[in-house]
């Protein structure tokens, strides 16, 4: 499987025995910035090759089925120097769920009182999953502590239309 590059912050990978063949996870869709709370934030969404990596570091059968939802374009806070502060060599399990909820699940036009320093902008959740928590809150392991955490009689969050996992092969062919 691809290597992710250590301290590259624009979301990169490269494969084993072939380093100088980087691919990139992140692809920036809007090159204006969002200022929301006080900070800058940008439109980014994965790559299909991005997905696939996503997908590989999904360890349970929630988070791989999660990962079968379609997934969009979503807001990452961008540091001082322009870069996102979320990269592609955190790939802990919270960091897992928080890129899940947030490239699959529904914004809300509100902020999260428990993460003010949101790295996906305003509140993205997804009911009935990782405890209804947003993906902020989830990215930080405060999923208990978020104050947007579903109650136990809501209803669970259901994608239009479910992904296959494409075979592997199929997704080095494809450019982004």
């Amino acid at each position: 499987m691809a290597q992710f590059n250590p301290g590259n912050e624009f979301g990169t990978v490269s494969s084993p025995g072939t380093p100088s063949a980087v691919h990139s996870l992140l692809s920036r869709t809007a090159r204006a910035a969002i200022d929301h709370g006080g900070y800058t934030y940008a439109w980014f969404h994965l790559t299909s090759f991005g997905n696939h990596c996503l997908y590989s570091v999904c360890h349970t059968d929630i988070q791989k089925e999660v990962w079968r939802f379609p997934h969009h374009k979503f807001l990452v806070r961008l540091d001082a120097y322009g870069k996102p502060v979320v990269t592609a060599e955190q790939v802990s399990y919270s960091y897992v769920n928080g890129l899940l909820i947030t490239t699959r699940g529904i914004a809300y036009r509100t902020g999260c009182s428990n993460s003010p320093l949101a790295n996906f902008g305003p509140v993205v959740r997804m009911a009935g999953y990782f405890g209804g928590a947003c993906a902020s809150c989830e990215w930080k392991l405060h999923r208990s502590r978020c104050p947007c955490r579903g109650l136990p009689e809501e209803v669970r969050f259901v994608p239009d239309l479910p992904l296959s996992l494409p075979p592997y092969n199929t997704i080095q062919d494809l450019v982004d």
